[in-house]
């Protein structure tokens, strides 16, 4: 894959029998579901997928959860958390196609989550919207002063889109440019990550979102800087902007 840009968009395919990851308490065909959903994200970040009955609680009647642990080093990787939601969605389209045991949740250390019950394609996730949105990324960093680094297809079922952004001076692309450049980027496909980092590879922020959720992230210092819309209590008060001088206008 190529975008009319020149990025090399890197498509993820390992073969189901080069995977690492340890599939646990799966039946033969929901670990064949699962390899083939591993296959298009790759093993780097997740090191074992548990499936295991769901309590009564969760109010899907026999249903599973399953359950994600984190390879040591991708323990604090936001997007360890994005392709367990990809993973962990696509597997439960696949099993209510398949009339398999109906996924209540998808869990990672120190969470749980819901799965949704919409398994309607959209075509946001297409080959050809992840491709325009690279292209799109691509043209709108170079008119915000930022660099895309990295693009990353993966297909867990249908196509999702990782980028890295990088970029020379966070404060100040945050607090002044990234809102106009969101406006402009525009809608992002179904299943998207998005890591900001500084010059050194540092990580900035990062949003992602999938089927069944999303998440913001955004270095603390930088917090006074954020251009997300996020919920906040109202108490919150956001430190400054760590530049005085980049008050926004």
């Amino acid at each position: 894959m190529e975008s009319s840009a020149g990025n090399r968009l890197k498509l993820i395919n390992v073969p189901p029998s080069q995977l690492k990851t340890e599939i646990v308490g799966a039946s033969a065909q929901q670990k064949e579901i699962l390899l083939a959903s591993l296959s298009g994200v790759g093993d780097r970040r997740v090191q074992t997928i548990t499936i295991e009955k769901a309590e009564s609680d969760w109010g899907v009647p026999d249903g599973v959860g399953v359950r994600f642990t984190p390879r040591p080093d991708a323990a604090d990787d936001m997007r360890m958390s994005w392709e367990a939601d990809l993973v962990g969605d696509a597997f439960a389209e696949r099993s209510r196609e398949l009339g398999l045991p109906p996924v209540a949740y998808v869990a990672i250390p120190g969470e749980e989550s819901a799965i949704g019950s919409d398994s309607e394609d959209s075509p946001r996730r297409s080959e050809e919207s992840v491709t325009a949105f690279a292209q799109r990324i691509t043209a709108e960093a170079d008119r915000a002063g930022a660099t895309v680094s990295d693009i990353e297809i993966l297909r867990p079922l249908r196509y999702a889109i990782a980028v890295i952004l990088q970029v020379p001076d966070p404060a100040a692309f945050l607090d002044r440019r990234a809102p106009a450049f969101f406006q402009q980027l525009g809608e992002p496909p179904r299943d998207y990550d998005l890591r900001i980092v500084d010059s050194n590879g540092g990580r900035v922020s990062e949003n992602w979102n999938a089927g069944s959720g999303g998440a913001v992230w955004i270095r603390k210092d930088l917090d006074g800087c954020n251009p997300y819309l996020v919920s906040r209590p109202v108490s919150y008060k956001p430190p400054p902007c760590p530049d005085q001088s980049l008050s926004r206008q």
